[in-house]
C-alpha cells in the first residue's frame, strides 16, 4: 500500500511540473514575441526620426522652413516702404 501512495503522490506532481513547464514555455514564447515587436517598432521609429530629420535639413537648406508665411515682392516691399515714408512726410507738415 505504501508504494500505491508513493505512486500516486509522484503522479500528480509531475503533471504539475509538466504544467509549470508548458507554462513557462509559452511566457517566454510571449516574451519574445513582445521583444521582436518592440525591436520592429523601435526600427520604424528610428526610420521616422531619420526621415524627419531630413526633411527639415531640406526646408532649412531650401529656404522653405518658414512655411506658411508668405514671401512679398519686391514691388509691394518697395510699395508699402514708399507709403510709410509719405505718411511720415505728411504728418510733419501737419
Amino acid at each position: 500500500m505504501s508504494e500505491e501512495k508513493s505512486k500516486e503522490s509522484e503522479q500528480p506532481t509531475s503533471n504539475d511540473d509538466a504544467g509549470n513547464k508548458s507554462e513557462t514555455i509559452n511566457l517566454i514564447d510571449r516574451a519574445d514575441s513582445v521583444a521582436k515587436r518592440m525591436e520592429e517598432a523601435n526600427k520604424k521609429a528610428e526610420d521616422n526620426l531619420r526621415r524627419l530629420e531630413d526633411l527639415t535639413a531640406r526646408q532649412l537648406l531650401g529656404g522653405r522652413a518658414q512655411a506658411g508665411t508668405t514671401m512679398k515682392s519686391k514691388e509691394e516691399v518697395e510699395k508699402e516702404f514708399l507709403d510709410e515714408q509719405v505718411k511720415k512726410t505728411v504728418s510733419r507738415y501737419k
